[in-house]
């Protein structure tokens, strides 16, 4: 393609793009109305699937990870390059606060956790719906495209039920990218730029979220006494040889103790405060000398 073609098929792209806005913007208002939580988007999935059909791509694959959407446009020029272009398709389980005529209302009764409010509280309906807007466009010149145009309706980009698979991961386990396979693919995410203006950069732009799955293994107790959680202490018992020793030496009497009950007093209140060299006590303490934060 020579400059002039190149000149042209751009002039083309903007009277082609200008004349989709109004069904852009509609399809998206229509999306929002209609949002549907992560591996739970038929409908939108067979809104997408239906206008992909219409426009007479080569190919429109469905059922891809539940419920993605590929669409394949081969250009009439020669070219080995492909391209894929990819938006997600699935909202959030946040109630809708735009205060618009096409605000969400849409409750899933039936999600894992729920019930929950659904709304596109993070742009994905303005996402799917520039999507089918840049195939409509494309699909009118692909007779000046040189390659091939993959159009990826990516479901669960919010993460699927933990008990279920789904979203990117899933879509590439079924081969949505492997025939034709994209030597390059472009993302968009809606971002409060001035109008516009769209931002770019290689590598990483956006941050992820993941499932961190943890497991606790310990003793339950009442939060006044954490130490006691401790899987070195034990609770002490009913009457400590400590607590005997000490009540028995308070009590008046008029005879000396004999050495054998003085030893036997001492020896009960050096080991309940004497510890092992691991630091847990080598008897039960008593409850006045339980440690309640140090063995924790």
């Amino acid at each position: 393609m020579d400059a002039t073609d190149a000149t042209t098929l751009y002039a083309e792209l903007d009277r082609r793009s200008a004349a989709v806005a109004e069904q852009v913007i509609a399809w998206r208002r229509h999306l929002h109305r209609h949002p549907e939580l992560s591996n739970r988007e038929g409908a939108t999935a067979e809104l997408i699937a239906g206008h992909l059909t219409s426009l007479g791509l080569d190919e429109v694959r469905t059922g891809i990870a539940g419920h993605g959407v590929v669409g394949v446009l081969r250009g009439g020029r020669p070219g080995g390059r492909v391209v894929a272009l990819r938006a997600d398709t699935d909202a959030l389980p946040v109630a809708d606060l735009c205060g618009t005529d096409f605000a969400s209302s849409a409750v899933d009764r039936d999600y894992p956790g729920g019930p929950f409010p659904v709304s596109h509280a993070c742009g994905h309906d303005g996402h799917t719906a520039m999507l089918l807007g840049a195939a409509t466009v494309l699909a009118g010149v692909r007779e000046q495209l040189p390659g091939t145009v993959l159009f990826v309706f990516q479901p669960a980009e919010e993460g699927p039920p933990v008990t279920e698979a789904g979203g990117a991961r899933q879509m590439l386990a079924e081969h949505a990218l492997d025939d034709p396979e994209p030597t390059m693919v472009f993302g968009m995410h809606l971002t409060p730029h001035p109008k516009g203006h769209v931002g770019y950069r290689a590598g990483n732009q956006y941050a992820a979220s993941c499932l961190v799955k943890i497991t606790v293994t310990g003793r339950q107790v009442h939060g006044s006494t954490p130490g006691r959680a401790s899987t070195r202490c034990r609770p002490p018992p009913r009457s400590s040889p400590a607590s005997a020793s000490s009540t028995a030496s308070s009590t008046p009497t008029t005879r000396s103790p004999s050495p054998s009950a003085t030893s036997r007093t001492s020896a009960a209140s050096t080991s309940s405060a004497s510890a092992s060299p691991s630091g847990a006590p080598s008897a039960a303490p008593s409850r006045a000398t339980w440690p309640t934060s140090s063995g924790a």
